[in-house]
């Protein structure tokens, strides 16, 4: 059995590369999901470019992490990195399956309830299905470290992404709450907000020439946040040494809404 194993959700998105990265450096045993992998060939292929990631093919959260502490007898961190994939910039970077949703900047009056309701599942329901499947093992272990990602500037009113902004409050309001009601059997949980960082989904290099005024003209720091700081970050958290800040949102936005 391991001495430590880390579950990473969406691995090759958003967070993910720096996560697990990161994770490994620190001699975890990372096992990880993405939606690429219900594919077989993608699967082979990343897991043969990444060699010491543990890759699933389980797509549902409770299956996926049933998986992990079915194959390694434990789990000590969890990170729950949820995305819908974005059209703000042009085309998402990996075309939206049938009912799924894709953030979007829209009226409410334009948006449909079943864009919300996907919404709400992408961003709240699988963080949530998440730590309800992991948190038996953590508490019977003793502990355990849980880690949301969610978004760092929805905690404000945003113009037309009312959808995004209402569901990835509620999952730090989630990521709180169980703070509060886990911390006494060693759960320690965080919610990390990123905002202007260098990820595939939400700023591809591809469509730098587009966003990169913007960050050099808002952000106080005048660039993108990068993997290896999310990784570094992320590293922190899950050491154990952050035990006292268990609860905190911790904005990862480049300075700016302290400058706004």
């Amino acid at each position: 059995m391991p001495d430590r194993v880390a579950f990473v959700s969406n691995v090759r998105q958003f967070a993910g590369p720096g996560t697990s990265a990161a994770l490994l450096a620190d001699g975890f045993l990372v096992v990880c999901h993405d939606r690429a992998f219900a594919d077989p060939e993608r699967r082979a292929h990343f897991a043969a470019q990444h060699p010491d990631l543990d890759v699933l093919a389980d797509q549902e959260p409770d299956a996926a992490v049933a998986s992990a502490i079915a194959k390694h007898g434990r789990l000590d961190v969890v990170v729950t990195n949820d995305l819908i994939f974005s059209s703000m910039y042009g085309e998402p970077p990996e075309p939206a399956e049938p009912g799924e949703a894709v953030f979007r900047p829209t009226a409410l009056e334009d948006a449909s309830v079943e864009e919300f309701r996907a919404t709400l599942e992408a961003l709240t329901v699988r963080p949530f299905a998440v730590c309800r499947a992991a948190l038996p093992t953590l508490k019977a272990q003793g502990g355990g470290i849980i880690i949301f990602i969610t978004a760092g500037m929805h905690n404000r009113a945003n113009p037309q992404l009312q959808m995004g902004s209402a569901a990835r409050t509620a999952a730090t309001n989630l990521a709180q709450s169980l703070a509060v009601d886990a911390g006494p059997r060693g759960v320690q949980v965080f919610a990390i907000g990123p905002a202007w960082f260098q990820n595939p989904t939400y700023f591809p290099d591809v469509h730098r020439e587009q966003f990169m005024p913007i960050v050099e003209r808002d952000v106080p720091l005048r660039r993108l946040g990068t993997q290896e700081e999310m990784g570094a970050l992320v590293s922190f958290l899950a050491s154990g040494r952050a035990a006292p800040l268990t609860g905190s949102f911790l904005p990862f936005v480049g300075g700016l809404m302290v400058g706004t």
